[in-house]
């Protein structure tokens, strides 16, 4: 099971290797990370999973965002976050 958090990787320049291996340790059991003041990386097995990862993760931070703006939002536990996952497996899908 992946980690259900995106962890941020310590601010390098651009086209360094010091952001290249910032990156990596970010990146360690994990399809996405953010690069301090850079933006957000991910990776996947092919372009269009990536691309399907790196939407999610812009939704829940503007999610997160708004939030933020009107408060201090409530965060799932981990245990709820799984249970949540187990059941997003179906949700939507027809009972044969």
């Amino acid at each position: 099971m992946l980690p259900h958090d995106v962890k941020c990787a310590d601010y390098a320049s651009f086209g360094t290797w010091d952001l290249a291996e910032n990156a990596y340790e970010a990146m360690q059991n994990r399809y996405a990370c953010f690069l301090a003041n850079h933006g957000l990386l991910t990776g996947s097995i092919d372009l269009p999973n990536a691309f399907s990862i790196a939407e999610e993760i812009e939704r829940c931070a503007e999610t997160y965002y708004r939030a933020k703006s009107i408060g201090e939002p409530v965060l799932l536990s981990d245990e709820e976050m799984e249970f949540m996952l187990e059941k997003f497996q179906t949700y939507g899908q027809k009972k044969a």
